[in-house]
C-alpha cells in the first residue's frame, strides 16, 4: 500500500511539474519578431557589425537589418540582395540567367570575420561572396562566384568535378579563411582553402564524402554521405555536417583536411549524433534529384 500512495504522489507531481512547465512555456514570449514575408530558412551575423542577415529562398533574396541588439517588432530591413527593391520576388529579377545581382533559391548563408557575406545560390547552381556585405546598399553586386566560372552561367556539370556544384545550400567560412560547402545532390562537401582571394571558377582544395571530385556515389559509412545540407564548425578546430539523407550530424577535423588532398584518409568522419540508425532507415532515403531548368526539387 506505501508503495502505491509512493507511486500515486510521485506521479502528481511530475503531472504538476509539466502542468506548471507549460503554462511557464506558454507566458514565455520572445523578446521580438521580424516581419517575414515568406519563409525565411538561414540566418547569419556580420562578426564586424552585428547586423542580422536573413535568407529567404521563396523571395529569392537576403534581407540585410540593423545590429541584432538594437532589433524590435517594428524593425524593418535595411537593404536587400538579389532584387531591386523590397516588392520584387523573381527568381534572377526575372532574366533568362544569372548576373552578379541575382539570386535564385539562396539557402545557406555565412557572414566570416572580415564581414564578407557568403551565399549558396542553390538553384543557380553557384556560391556568392559579398565583401563588406554590411556596408552594401539594395541590389549591390557579387564580388566572387564559386561554381560557375563567370556570374552569368548556371549550367551543370556531369560528371561533377572540383569546380562545379550541383544544389549547394549550406556554406561556413572558418577563421582561416577555408571555405566549406555542402554540396548537397552529389553528396559531398568541398572546400576551398584561402577562399576569399581566389579567382572565379577555382578548384576545391580537396572534398569530404566522396573519394574524388567526380564520385557522387550515396552511402551510410564513415567516409560517405547522403543529403548534406549545413556545414559549420568549432572552436576545437573540427567540422560539423548535417548528413540529412542518413539522419545524422557527423564530424570531421580540419588538421585532416589542411594536410591531404584526395584522396582522403578513410576514417576521416567520426559520427557525433544519430537521430535515427542510417542503416535501418537507408531504404526510406532516395538521391535528391534538382531539375534545375524546372527550378524544383523532387525526390527520385
Amino acid at each position: 500500500m506505501d508503495q502505491l500512495r509512493n507511486s500515486l504522489f510521485l506521479l502528481l507531481f511530475i503531472t504538476l511539474v509539466l502542468r506548471n512547465a507549460c503554462t511557464d512555456a506558454q507566458q514565455q514570449q520572445p523578446v521580438f519578431t521580424l516581419p517575414l514575408s515568406s519563409g525565411p530558412l538561414s540566418i547569419a551575423i556580420d562578426p564586424t557589425t552585428s547586423y542580422l542577415f536573413v535568407s529567404e529562398p521563396h523571395n529569392n533574396r537576403v534581407l540585410s537589418f540593423g545590429s541584432v541588439f538594437g532589433l524590435n517588432s517594428t524593425s524593418r530591413p535595411r537593404v536587400v540582395f538579389g532584387q531591386t527593391d523590397f516588392n520584387s520576388t523573381q527568381a534572377n529579377q526575372g532574366r533568362a540567367s544569372p548576373s552578379k545581382k541575382t539570386l535564385s533559391n539562396p539557402t545557406g548563408i555565412f557572414v566570416d570575420r572580415s564581414g564578407t557575406l557568403w551565399v549558396a545560390d542553390s538553384m543557380n547552381l553557384r556560391v556568392l561572396a559579398f565583401r563588406s556585405a554590411s556596408t552594401l546598399p539594395t541590389d549591390a553586386a557579387a564580388s566572387v562566384v564559386f561554381g560557375q566560372p563567370n556570374f552569368t552561367t548556371s549550367a551543370s556539370i556531369y560528371p561533377p568535378t572540383a569546380a562545379s556544384f550541383y544544389f549547394p545550400v549550406g556554406v561556413y567560412v572558418d577563421a582561416s579563411g577555408t571555405l566549406f560547402v555542402a554540396d548537397s545532390a552529389y553528396a559531398r562537401v568541398l572546400v576551398f582553402k584561402n577562399a576569399a582571394s581566389l579567382p572565379f571558377g577555382t578548384n576545391a582544395t580537396s572534398v569530404l564524402g566522396q573519394q574524388n571530385f567526380s564520385d557522387i556515389s550515396l552511402g551510410c559509412s564513415a567516409v560517405k554521405l547522403r543529403d548534406p545540407i549545413a556545414v559549420t564548425g568549432t572552436v576545437g578546430d573540427a567540422l560539423l555536417v548535417a548528413d540529412s539523407g542518413n539522419n545524422r550530424v557527423v564530424r570531421s577535423f580540419l588538421l585532416i583536411i589542411f594536410f591531404f588532398s584526395p584522396p582522403l584518409p578513410q576514417k576521416r568522419w567520426l559520427t557525433v549524433f544519430f537521430l535515427r540508425s542510417c542503416i535501418t532507415q537507408e531504404h526510406r532515403h532516395k538521391s535528391l534529384a534538382v531539375q534545375h531548368h524546372m527550378h524544383s526539387c523532387r525526390r527520385t
